[in-house]
C-alpha cells in the first residue's frame, strides 16, 4: 500500500500490526522511510498529510494497547514489567550476543551471522523500506537477550523477516550457488 502512495491505509495496518505483534510496529520505519523518498516530489502541505497519515495514524492505534493497558494495570507498559519478570530478558550488545552464540549454540551463531551477511547484501538489493525494516527487526533480539546471555531463538524471530528472504532468492538465482548453500544448510541443521 505505501508503494502505492495509499498512506492512510499502510498507517492503518501499520498500527494493527503494532498492536497484535512488537516487531510489527518496526513496519512503520519502512513506511516512514516509503513518504520520505515520495516527499520530494510533492509540495509542503501535500507532505503535511503525508506525514499525518503515515506516522499519525499507526501512533494513534498503537496507543490502544498502552492505554488499556493504564487503565486495567495502571502501567502502559506492564507489558514490559511482565516480559523483564518472567523471561529476564536484558539489553546486549550485538559483539556479546555474538560470543554467547558461538558458546552456546551453532544454529544461533549461524543464524546471526547469516542474518548480518544478508542484511549487508539486502543494502543494495531491497527497497529502503523493507531494508529498514529488515535492520530493526533483527537487531531486536540481537540485543535483547536472556539472562544467559544467549540469543534465544533468534532462529524464530529471523524466520519471519520476509526481505532476508528475499535477498536469499536473488543471491542464490545460479544453480552452483543455490546447491552450495543446500549443502552448507543440511550441515548447519546437523550442528
Amino acid at each position: 500500500l505505501a508503494q502505492r502512495e495509499r498512506w492512510t491505509w499502510a498507517g492503518v495496518f501499520v498500527g494493527i500490526a503494532g498492536m497484535t505483534w512488537s516487531l510489527g510496529a518496526l513496519a512503520g520505519v519502512g513506511v516512514l522511510a516509503m513518504a520520505v523518498q515520495g516527499m520530494r516530489r510533492t509540495e509542503w502541505r501535500t507532505r503535511l498529510v503525508v506525514l499525518g497519515q503515515s506516522i499519525g495514524v499507526p501512533l494513534v492505534l498503537g496507543s490502544l494497547y498502552p492505554l488499556y493497558l493504564w487503565r486495567h494495570y495502571g502501567s502502559p507498559f506492564a507489558f514490559l514489567k511482565a516480559e523483564g519478570m518472567l523471561w529476564h530478558r536484558h539489553f546486549a550488545f550485538p559483539w556479546t550476543t555474538l560470543a554467547a552464540a558461538f558458546q552456546h549454540n551453532g544454529l544461533d551463531l549461524v543464524v546471526v551471522v547469516g542474518g548480518i551477511v544478508l542484511l549487508v547484501a539486502g543494502y543494495r538489493l531491497l527497497p529502503l523500506g523493507q531494508w529498514l525494516f529488515a535492520c530493526a527487526a533483527f537487531l531486536i533480539p540481537v540485543v535483547d537477550v536472556s539472562s544467559a546471555g544467549d540469543p534465544y531463538s533468534i532462529s524464530r524471530y529471523a524466520l519471519i523477516l520476509f526481505p532476508l528472504f528475499i535477498v536469499l532468492a536473488r543471491l542464490l538465482r545460479s544453480r552452483e550457488a543455490f546447491t552450495v548453500y543446500l549443502v552448507f544448510s543440511v550441515f548447519a541443521l546437523m550442528v
